[in-house]
């Protein structure tokens, strides 16, 4: 077919648009505005524009703490430093020498220590105070427990001794048996310097409170103990350093003149350490009258119980120290410059006026009285006085039907009277109140006087009595103890 018109096929288009044109009007008004439609895709950022000039420094800000900068690991920070991990010497360093850090090495002790079976660890475990201010014993509750008490009286009307009821797994005094820290002020958790005295001691210091040591007033019907005084930070030192027996109740009295008092122990009288018994004059066993029927009295006025802070002005060097002198001596070794600081101005020992020289030789008669010994260091063989040993050296388990010798040769003569226990036999020894009086008061002088140094007088009245019941008990000649022609 041709691509050209046809002569037909041109007049039929021409008539088609004469047609449209026929049919089209004018142009009517514009419609409203549609919707806006979707946004569409953001397009590419534009090119950075020109840096603008640098502005002004602002104000300065506070100096930072030296205790929040960073450290490397294992490096000590200023709040580390004063007054626990001094490079000199901190409380730390003075601690890991006392005996209270000690402790922690008797590893046979340990299981006994935090056992809740037994009461050792109201003294020995890392949790002690807290649970025992806190009134949180075993057993049964002391009249005075929040004061520092352990014996009271059992349904049984037997007089018994408060068990531990805390949950410590290592028997060790650290810094919060003894301390009250709070996450507010321990430096571990601050990271801040420590500030002093903002971790009380748990047990009071106040005048009004005073801890109270075992021993009940005469004529006492039950466990009540007695107020030691009112020693400040020495209340502390108290809770424990005493002898944990009521004396009232443990030496009983004669029953129709016969003794009563059965020795079935190698642990029987006072526990190690009853400084506070000795110290402020209230804890022995003391005499109604001498062998002659004489009253007997007691003094309780040294001059050392008039200490402010008792143990701890000595043994912590506080005695005469300003408050701003640094943290107490937690060795707790007593220092000789504090003695001489206004007191003992002259002392060049510990043996102010001969007292410890007197009060070992009244040890060392006591001794010889209570062994049964009166030729001591020659030969092993002594010559032997009237009435049993009462003294021994081996706390070993023995075999069946076997018991302890007596001191041997060179125990007699050594001096280390606080090694010295009771010795025991198939058929228990039973003593008189007099004699076990004696056995009792020498255990707790050999163990808690410092050789009379913590109070002389009382140290001295207390032997003197007790050489010479002991004395009467052997049938020998009554006479005033060779180290002390008479009674102070």
């Amino acid at each position: 077919m041709s691509r050209a018109l046809t002569a037909t096929q041109l007049a039929i288009a021409i008539a088609a648009a004469a047609f449209v044109g026929a049919c089209t009007g004018s142009t009517g008004p514009q419609g409203d505005q549609g919707p806006p439609g979707v946004q569409g895709v953001p397009g590419p950022a534009g090119e950075a524009g020109l840096e603008g000039p640098t502005g002004a420094p602002g104000e300065a800000g506070p100096p930072g703490s030296l205790a929040d900068a960073a450290v490397p690991d294992g490096t000590v920070n200023v709040s580390c430093m004063s007054p626990c991990h001094g490079i000199t010497g901190g409380v730390l360093d003075q601690w890991r020498s006392s005996k209270h850090a000690l402790m922690a090495q008797e590893a046979d002790e340990q299981a006994a220590w935090v056992a809740n079976t037994n009461p050792c660890g109201n003294c020995h475990a890392l949790d002690s105070l807290p649970n025992r201010v806190s009134g949180h014993v075993g057993g049964g509750t002391p009249t005075n427990v929040d004061a520092g008490q352990t014996n009271y009286m059992s349904d049984a009307g037997v007089v018994s001794e408060a068990l531990y009821a805390g949950s410590a797994t290592m028997g060790v005094v650290q810094c919060v048996t003894c301390h009250a820290f709070t996450d507010a002020v321990d430096p571990h958790k601050t990271g801040q310097p420590y500030v002093p005295y903002s971790a009380p001691l748990r047990v009071p210091k106040a005048t009004s409170f005073q801890s109270v040591i075992e021993k009940s007033p005469a004529g006492s019907t039950a466990p009540v103990g007695q107020p030691a005084g009112a020693y400040g930070r020495g209340n502390t030192c108290i809770f424990c350093h005493k002898s944990r027996k009521d004396v009232t109740f443990y030496v009983t009295a004669d029953a129709a003149g016969q003794g009563s008092n059965a020795i079935t122990s190698a642990y029987w009288g006072p526990h190690d350490g009853p400084q506070a018994d000795v110290f402020t004059a209230l804890g022995a066993y003391e005499y109604a009258r001498d062998p002659n029927g004489l009253p007997l009295s007691y003094r309780r006025n040294h001059p050392h119980t008039k200490l402010v802070d008792a143990c701890v002005d000595c043994h912590m060097s506080t005695f005469g120290a300003s408050p701003d002198a640094g943290p107490p001596d937690h060795t707790m070794r007593p220092r000789l410059s504090t003695c001489t600081l206004t007191c003992h101005t002259s002392a060049t020992s510990f043996d102010v006026d001969g007292h410890q020289t007197i009060v070992r030789g009244m040890l060392v008669q006591l001794e010889q009285l209570l062994d049964g010994c009166s030729n001591p260091g020659t030969p092993a063989t002594c010559t032997s006085m009237s009435g049993p040993g009462l003294l021994t050296r081996n706390t070993a388990a023995l075999p069946s039907g076997m018991y302890p010798d007596g001191l041997q040769p060179g125990e007699r003569i050594d001096g280390n009277f606080q090694l010295d226990v009771a010795r025991t036999y198939a058929t228990p020894v039973t003593l008189t109140a007099d004699v076990a009086g004696a056995l009792y008061d020498y255990f707790m002088m050999a163990r808690g006087s410092a050789f009379g140094v913590h109070n002389p007088t009382y140290v001295e009245e207390v032997l003197y009595d007790a050489i010479l019941a002991m004395e009467k008990y052997r049938g020998l000649p009554i006479q005033p103890p060779t180290a002390l022609g008479s009674r102070p």
